[in-house]
């Protein structure tokens, strides 16, 4: 994407959150929002704390057991841990492109190539954009059908029609073009980027991104229905129903406003659905919208920070006991790529060919 467009598409989506939010602001009652909130029930939100966390763990493990399949080995799941957390702090980046720290870190602790953990990234947002756009047309479904929710019915299932489309677009990459743009270096990765792109549309990798994904977004669903009984909203709808047809739909719109976290496009989604599709007040909305979010955003923030601190000390403490390390087999057929086919070699071969 190049800037000019990416300017427009990141200015339609701040203006998007700006008017979501606007419009919330306006036409609520932020004291009536500040009261449910400190009224929120703690019980309740000890319980939403836990399956945040629980959230974030099951995340990890669908990151960490693909990566282990483009590595093809084990790697070490406490390194993978910190990796992963402390690249999750990048979430807060425009259309979360920052997560890419989480292959830099894998590269690292983990000596798995940025190219072969690059293409995980990739399949679990379409995966991600997929599942909540099926559980976003169930909800609706049961919600009140289609009749009564025909537009968000018919561009939810537009949206995920996109999202297999575009995840089985994976399986081989124009390499051509894009050595065309770039160099015989870039390609040679690129070639590593088809490989892991295959390994991760096989059955087993498609069973691990898609199971796991539904089972997390599952916990994010019932963290915001927890979070609607902690504010003591009620819903037209039986609770679980009302947060399946609003949390998946907001959140999808969240992800294609390409905002930093989805930040303010979520949450003024959750308050304008919740009261739209699920009869909810406004108020109520909004101040169960805000525990939800707040509780899997701080959860990645406050597990990212202290491991951003530890992946320095491992990558320091690897580099100083093993500084010429390359455990994984994805990381040793890419070395001895380079080691065939020299970048400064227009012809590709090695120069004493």
């Amino acid at each position: 994407m190049n800037s000019p467009v990416r300017l427009i598409v990141g200015l339609a989506g701040l203006s998007l959150a700006i008017a979501l939010i606007a419009v919330v602001f306006l036409v609520s009652d932020l004291r009536s929002v500040e009261t449910r909130l400190g009224a929120a029930g703690r019980p309740l939100l000890l319980v939403i704390a836990a399956l945040a966390i629980i959230d974030h763990g099951i995340r990890f493990a669908r990151w960490h057991l693909l990566m282990q399949g483009v590595a093809g080995c084990r790697l070490s799941p406490w390194r993978g841990l910190a990796g992963y957390l402390a690249g999750g702090t990048m979430v807060f980046t425009p259309a979360r492109i920052g997560e890419v720290g989480k292959s830099a870190y894998a590269r690292r602790l983990l000596d798995v190539p940025v190219a072969g953990t690059v293409p995980i990234l990739i399949a679990e947002r379409f995966a991600d954009v997929l599942i909540m756009a099926g559980l976003a047309a169930i909800g609706l479904l049961i919600a009140g059908g289609i009749a009564a929710n025909r537009t968000p019915f018919v561009a939810v299932l537009a949206v995920a029609l996109a999202a297999g489309i575009a995840l089985l677009a994976l399986r081989r990459f124009p390499e051509r073009l894009w050595k065309r743009w770039f160099s015989r270096y870039a390609g040679r990765h690129m070639a590593t980027f088809n490989n892991s792109s295959r390994t991760l549309l096989k059955p087993a990798a498609l069973a691990i991104n898609g199971g796991l994904g539904i089972v997390a977004w599952g916990i994010e669903v019932a963290i915001y229905a927890l979070a609607i009984e902690s504010v003591g909203e009620s819903a037209s709808l039986p609770l679980v129903i009302a947060a399946l047809a609003v949390f998946p739909l907001a959140s999808l719109i969240g992800a294609l406003s390409l905002l930093p976290g989805g930040l303010g496009a979520t949450e003024g989604s959750l308050a304008a659905l919740g009261a739209g599709i699920a009869g909810m007040t406004l108020e109520g909305s909004l101040a169960a919208g805000l525990i939800a979010r707040s509780a899997i955003l701080l959860t990645v923030v406050a597990t990212g920070l202290p491991a951003v601190a530890i992946a320095i000390l491992l990558t320091q403490r690897r580099r100083s006991v093993h500084p010429t390390a390359g455990g994984s087999q994805l990381a040793r057929s890419v070395n001895s790529s380079r080691r065939d086919h020299p970048a400064g070699d227009p012809s590709g071969k090695r120069p004493d060919a």
